[in-house]
């Protein structure tokens, strides 16, 4: 399966609009801890218990703001930094739109 630049692009900016039209320009991360699984385990099936990692979205947070603002390079774990933290907002977005907690 193929994805274009173009068509990832796209989705970032709806996702981005999304975000903003239901949340706001800022958005307060609460939870700081969470499970991850990670590379190349998350895409393997062999096993039945992957190991899993621990991840913190405030450092995820404070990684990304230097590497935007140049301050660090950006890196392929701020790929994975970013995402947690889209799933975090995910998460935030369910609570708003359905009142109360999605879990």
């Amino acid at each position: 399966m193929k994805i274009s630049i173009t068509t990832l692009s796209k989705a970032f900016e709806k996702v981005s609009e999304r975000i903003k039209a239901d949340l706001g320009d800022e958005i307060e991360i609460e939870n700081d801890y969470y499970w991850a699984v990670g590379s190349p385990e998350r895409t393997q099936f062999d096993s039945s218990d992957p190991p899993l990692m621990v991840g913190s979205l405030f450092d995820d947070i404070e990684c990304l703001k230097r590497a935007v603002d140049g301050e660090a390079p950006f890196t392929l774990v701020d790929f994975e930094r970013f995402a947690s933290i889209i799933l975090e907002i995910s998460d935030l977005d369910l609570t708003v739109q359905i009142g109360g907690d999605p879990q």
